[in-house]
């Protein structure tokens, strides 16, 4: 009887964990390869350190849950021809993530979005903004 019920067990851990949500995935090569579908509005020329990609996990406050989250998000500034296109990803807590080319502005040592978000340099590090949260230092993503 001890192995039937051991058994039920071992089979429903292993059920639940081939069923489990699989871990939300980045920007990959595959979304960003080719040509924007949108490009950004240039006042001034980006920071070159703005270029690439840059990811980080903002701890901000939550709205809709009326709490702190932690909420990855990543961007990727590549130029085509003469433009810019920018690749955002984000996951909040409680949605699917936003994922696609975001129509943004960029002004020199800064990146604005009309959703709410801002990237930006200062003294050498690049910065996500959200809202009213504080910034939050952003890393390099070694890989495309």
């Amino acid at each position: 009887m001890k192995r039937v019920v051991l058994f039920v067990m071992l089979m429903f851990v292993s059920i639940t964990l081939a069923f489990a949500a699989p871990e939300t995935k980045g920007i990959g090569s595959q979304d960003v390869s080719g040509k924007p579908e949108v490009f950004c509005k240039v006042i001034k020329e980006p920071d070159p350190l703005l270029l690439g990609g840059w990811k980080c996990v903002h701890h901000g406050y939550d709205m809709k849950l009326h709490k702190y989250t932690d909420q990855p998000a990543e961007y990727w500034l590549v130029k085509y021809g003469n433009q810019y296109g920018l690749y955002f990803y984000r996951v909040k807590a409680d949605t699917k993530p936003y994922k696609g080319w975001r129509e943004c502005t960029i002004n020199g040592t800064a990146i604005t979005s009309r959703t709410g978000f801002s990237i930006t340099v200062k003294d050498g590090e690049v910065y996500y903004n959200w809202g009213g949260d504080k910034p939050t230092k952003m890393t390099r993503i070694e890989s495309n």
